[in-house]
């Protein structure tokens, strides 16, 4: 399956959105899907604490466990991924 990439395709839009390739049914768009970089891991080297977070029913209790890491005298990061 390829994914949209938005990073590719938006800036492209304002100038070009109109463009035969919008309306060429036969034309094949590909995009590669990068992932973003994993913040988290960024502290870990220095004894500190990290979290992704994705869902965010579990924002909460990252936050928790980075706050516990800060009393504890860490460093503390949470990445929060955001779909927008």
């Amino acid at each position: 399956m390829v994914e949209k990439q938005e990073s590719l395709e938006s800036p492209q839009e304002p100038a070009y959105g109109d463009g035969i390739a919008q309306h060429a049914p036969d034309v094949m768009r590909l995009a590669l899907h990068i992932p973003g970089p994993n913040y988290a891991q960024l502290v870990e080297p220095f004894g500190g604490y990290g979290e992704r977070v994705e869902d965010p029913t579990k924002l909460k209790q990252a936050l928790q466990n980075a706050l516990d890491a800060l009393q504890a005298g860490r460093l503390a990061l949470v990445d929060v991924v955001l779909d927008q």
